[in-house]
């Protein structure tokens, strides 16, 4: 079937406005369609800006958008149904099956069975998703390396999941979580407080409390009043590429009577506004993390510690760092204490920087369960808690355990009552890249500029920032301002819930091994900790610069220190940022990009993006009675003939059109008496606007072209799809679609400013997201400038402009017209963000050709619409010259050899049935029209196949409605054209010899609507038009043809004015 035979509406002509309004029902559906439209689209938007953003995330905000897109995507299906009831049955199930695919993508994994408590003696690497990694390395490291571990046992993932499921209290958790955001830390806290509050008043289930109990009793020792244990956390996830240091609770010296409350404590620790914060910065989910709980024999630590195999202050050192405390470890790792320090070198261990620090208490268990801190005794405050020989069996400890994961570890140790080394924990050190050496250091900042207020302390996290201090006395706040320098007494691990908006900590009290430490470094924010006198020395609010690396605080700003680079983000490619990945899969991609392809069908919808684009084009057709099938409540529509490569269909809803027409009628931009379209077309059409990038037909193309001229089915369907347009006298509603680019415009235009307004909603593209981004850059700075409010999501563009007076919208109307058309394929042509501004600017000054495929640098006071012209320099003055060879430039000899069979009226009407006005290059003088008066040009033919031609373009209003005067050497004739809306008109010739290589003067003489036509200063034709002729001048020329040009003059009342090259 041909192509337009699908738009057929049989013999009958009818009236373009419909006196009886049978449309309005339909109209009604259609309006609610857009609507579901714009609002899926916005959705999809988000969802793209969330993946493509790189910040926090809640999966939560996720489902929600999920669920809206649900609905709105059924909506789109539903409104489609009502204006063709029965039409697309397969829609529904399309819509659901894509939805349901998409949800499936976003879930996490389900929790796993199994029992509910496994003794560590058991667990093996394939525990590893029930046990967690803290009890799995425990484990491996008991039961393979045979390393001294404490007895104990895990409370498993399924015996978390168990926990939940009792009394629903799984989903309670969930329906809070997913009314957390990152961004509110105030609501967070009220959540996450009730979350806790919901998991500390339960009673977990029967069979999970004798399990606990059975696995406690199983524990070798002491009698069972006298045991005692430590809970630890060991989520699913933990102590791996994210630590969770200090992120959960740890339970010291629990006994019997209080194991069940204790085990919930560590469960309710998975909810601490801290935890889910730490959580979501490394995209992971409530189900990426389930809580498995370490129960270890309890160790009375006569000393504990934290050895790192590779010291994170100087990893390129070859030496490991040992801190360690008298007592229990807690009071190093929650940043309470200062810690002895050991340097320890890597190969044949020995130490060789050793730190003593005053230590004034320890940590110790209590016999009725609990722990205290009490005062060391003096003997013991500046003695080395960890004997030599202790310290360096640990390091080679250390050293087995970073050849067996195969990175540095982080090693809990303690040493117990009977002298014993014990070790705790071993998970993966988190290490800061290496900062590049310069090959020059920088120079001392100027001291009368910079002052050190403060020096010393221990390098936690290398780098350097600058910025307001920020002091944290008492209750950690909710929130700090943005790129704040924090300063607090120690380095408790609550902090850890300000570093992503800190730009730097310093601390009086704490060391490298804390947990606060841990997270600094894995966040890459410079922290430099135990600086006696930070508090007093350094007052709220002033600007200072941390230089943690060499341990000291500037004063102000140096920027030569700040060279290490932004902090280290965790989301992109995370688990949830790797399901919002495949979740996109099913919504975002567009494939149904050819309406005319056999697949664009329902069945043909492979993600919700294609059925959005489906629902909407098949919509249009409905609504614009295009769909080939019989219908009384079709609006008569038409397509408007125009010069522009637009496939325009036009509903006149009353006073849009000229009156009286009908479908039999052509219908061009002539008709339009809409005031938003006719200001919207004004744009379109400016001179300076170029339109020939849109259709860069090559030789295949034309060859394919021209065997269609021969059945009459060129000029059907332009790439990308149809445009359409709802007109009224004061309304217009315009869907434009420049290739794989969507833009709706909804205005209205009349005399009551508070009633005017345009809407403008702009999306789509075929490059990259990053190019999509650039291009939505420059419309929204162009927008703003011209007034509109911008909105952009993603990909998506929206902007208003309202309450304006009728000239005022109808100039904005304009400028957003050239906008959009200048900007077809920017996605695709913008190196980067430092083009946008200067593109803005250019748009100010009218130069709108944005694609590269012409400079107007050359020819500035020119518009260059389309063509290939340069300047040429010849016995001392300048020429323009037209150079249409590169328009056949590669064309096969058998495109050549068709082409040559086409001459005269013939070739004109082959061009023109593909409506390529732009092998008619054109230069628009920019400043320089004319109503009444004579101009004249200089045109010299030079070369070419096909033509030989150049000619003097006049009373032009823009790229395809202007008159010309043209010579052809080819033809030796002089000849007067018109051309309307792109289609040229022979209006008089006459035949006259005109050599190849020689300069004929041309010119015309107006008079209202009279021209007289002129060579070489004899008048050989003369031509009456209805109105008067007026508007820019410009020079012309045809196909292949080879022209020069000079000496442009016109010269009216105000006397005579030459246009320069």
């Amino acid at each position: 079937m041909k192509f337009l035979q699908l738009f057929k509406r049989g013999d009958s002509c009818r009236f373009l406005v419909d006196p009886a309004g049978s449309i309005s029902r339909k109209f009604a559906h259609f309006k609610v369609l857009l609507e579901s439209n714009n609002q899926a689209l916005d959705i999809i938007a988000r969802l793209e800006e969330t993946y493509y953003g790189g910040a926090m995330f809640s999966p939560g905000v996720v489902r929600q958008h999920l669920a809206e897109l649900a609905g709105e995507s059924r909506g789109l299906v539903e409104a489609l149904e009502a204006m063709a009831p029965g039409r697309y049955p397969a829609l529904a199930k399309a819509q659901h099956v894509l939805m349901a695919d998409a949800r499936e993508a976003f879930q996490d994994a389900p929790l796993v069975d199994g029992p509910l408590v496994l003794p560590l003696a058991e667990v093996t690497a394939e525990h590893r998703h029930m046990v967690g990694g803290k009890a799995a390395n425990l484990a491996l490291m008991r039961n393979d390396l045979g390393l001294p571990v404490p007895e104990g046992f895990v409370v498993t993932t399924a015996g978390f999941a168990r926990f939940l499921a009792h009394n629903g209290l799984g989903v309670g958790i969930q329906a809070l979580l997913e009314e957390i955001s990152p961004y509110d830390p105030a609501g967070l806290r009220v959540r996450c407080d009730e979350i806790r509050a919901m998991v500390l008043g339960q009673q977990p289930p029967p069979d999970l409390v004798a399990a606990l109990t059975e696995a406690f009793a199983r524990l070798p020792g002491r009698a069972e009043s006298d045991k005692r244990i430590a809970l630890r956390s060991s989520a699913v996830g933990e102590d791996g590429a994210a630590s969770f240091a200090g992120q959960y609770e740890t339970v010291l010296n629990v006994s019997e009577g209080s194991l069940t409350r204790d085990y919930m404590q560590v469960v309710a620790s998975k909810y601490t506004p801290t935890a889910v914060l730490y959580r979501l910065r490394y995209g992971l989910d409530e189900g990426d993390t389930p809580m498995a709980v370490l129960g270890l024999e309890m160790i009375s630590s006569q000393a504990s510690g934290v050895l790192y195999t590779v010291d994170p202050s100087s990893p390129s050192a070859g030496v490991m760092r040992l801190d360690g405390v008298w007592g229990l470890g807690e009071l190093l790792v929650s940043g309470a204490g200062m810690a002895d320090s050991l340097r320890i070198t890597r190969k044949s261990p020995s130490i060789v920087e050793r730190h003593l620090a005053r230590k004034d208490r320890r940590l110790v268990p209590l016999a009725e369960g609990g722990v205290r801190s009490e005062t060391l005794p003096v003997e013991l405050r500046e003695s080395q808690c960890l004997e030599d020989a202790a310290a360096l069996a640990l390091a080679c400890h250390g050293l087995a355990l970073e050849q067996h994961f195969g990175r540095a570890q982080d090693v809990e140790w303690a040493i117990d009552p009977s002298g014993k080394l014990v070790l705790l924990q071993s998970r993966p050190l988190g290490l800061m890249e290496e900062v590049s050496v310069p090959s020059s250091p920088p120079e001392a900042p100027d001291p009368l500029l910079h002052p050190v207020l403060l020096r010393g302390g221990q390098t936690a996290a290398r780098g350097a920032a600058s910025g307001i201090v920020r002091r944290v006395v008492g209750e950690v706040p909710t929130d700090i301002p943005e790129g704040s320098i924090l300063l607090c007494r120690n380095a408790a691990p609550e902090l850890a819930a300000l570093l992503d908006r800190a730009a730097g900590l310093v601390t009086e009290t704490g060391g490298v091994a804390s947990h606060l430490a841990s997270v600094a470094r894995e966040l890459g924010i410079p922290a430099l900790f135990g600086l006696e006198g930070g508090m007093e020395m350094l007052v709220d609010g002033e600007v200072v610069t941390l230089d943690a690396g060499a341990g000291v605080v500037y004063r102000g700003r140096v920027p030569a220190l700040l060279v290490s680079g932004a902090a280290v983000g965790h989301v992109v490619d995370s688990p949830m940022h790797r399901r919002l990945r495949r979740m996109l899969d099913h919504i975002a991609p567009l494939h149904l990009t050819d309406p005319a392809s056999p697949a664009f069908m329902p069945e043909g919808c492979r993600s919700i993006h294609d059925l959005i684009r489906f629902v909407h084009e098949v919509s249009m057709r409905e609504m614009f009675g295009l769909h080939g099938g019989a219908d009384d409540e079709t609006a008569p529509a038409v397509r408007v003939k125009a010069m522009l490569p637009l496939a325009l269909y036009c509903v006149d809803l009353g006073g849009g059109l000229r009156h009286h027409l009908t479908t039999c009628d052509q219908v061009t931009p002539a008709d339009f008496r809409s005031l938003p379209m006719l200001a919207l077309w004004r744009g379109f059409t400016h001179p300076g606007v170029s339109w020939e990038g849109t259709m860069a037909l090559d030789g295949g193309k034309l060859l394919s072209l021209l065997a269609s001229s021969a059945t009459a089915e060129v000029g059907g369907g332009v790439a990308g799809g149809d445009s359409y347009a709802l007109l009224a006298g004061e309304y217009m509603n315009v869907s434009v679609r420049f290739g794989y680019h969507f833009a709706t415009i909804d205005a209205y235009c009349g005399e009551v400013a508070n009633h005017n307004y345009i809407s403008l909603r702009f999306s789509g593209g075929a490059g990259s997201f990053a190019g999509k981004s650039l291009r939505l850059g420059f419309l929204s700075g162009v927008l703003a400038r011209l007034g509109f409010l911008v909105t952009v999501t993603g990909d998506v563009l929206d902007a208003r402009f309202k309450g304006a007076a009728r000239q005022q919208s109808e100039d904005a109307l304009d400028q957003l017209g050239r906008l959009l058309a200048s900007s077809r394929l920017l996605d695709m042509t913008i190196a980067n963000h430092g083009a946008v501004a200067s593109m803005i600017e250019d748009f100010f000054r009218g130069r709108y050709d944005y694609l590269g495929q012409r400079s107007t640098e050359h020819l500035p006071a020119w518009y260059l619409p389309c063509g290939d012209w340069d300047v040429v320099e010849e016995d001392g003055r300048r020429l323009a010259r037209q150079d249409g060879r590169k328009w056949a430039t590669g064309l096969s000899r058998e495109f050549a050899a068709l082409m040559g069979r086409f001459s005269g009226q013939r070739y004109q009407r082959f061009l023109d049935s593909i409506e390529a006005y732009f092998y008619f290059p054109l230069a628009i003088a920019r400043e320089v029209s004319m109503v009444d008066g004579r101009t004249s040009l200089q045109v010299r033919p030079v070369a070419g196949e096909i033509d030989q031609a150049g000619g003097l373009a006049f009373g032009l209003r823009n790229a395809g409605n202007y008159l010309v005067l043209r010579i052809n050497a080819l033809e030796n004739n002089l000849m007067l054209f018109r051309f309307r809306d792109g289609a040229r008109q022979e209006l008089a010739s006459v035949h006259v010899p005109v050599p190849t290589g020689e300069w004929r003067e041309i010119a015309v003489e107006i008079v209202g609507g009279e021209a007289t036509c002129l060579l070489d200063g004899r008048p050989l034709l003369h031509h009456h038009e209805p109105q008067p002729i007026r508007g820019h001048v410009g020079l012309w020329a045809k196909a292949d043809s080879v022209t020069d040009f000079t000496g442009l003059t016109v010269a009216t009342a105000a006397g005579p004015v030459q246009v320069p090259l």
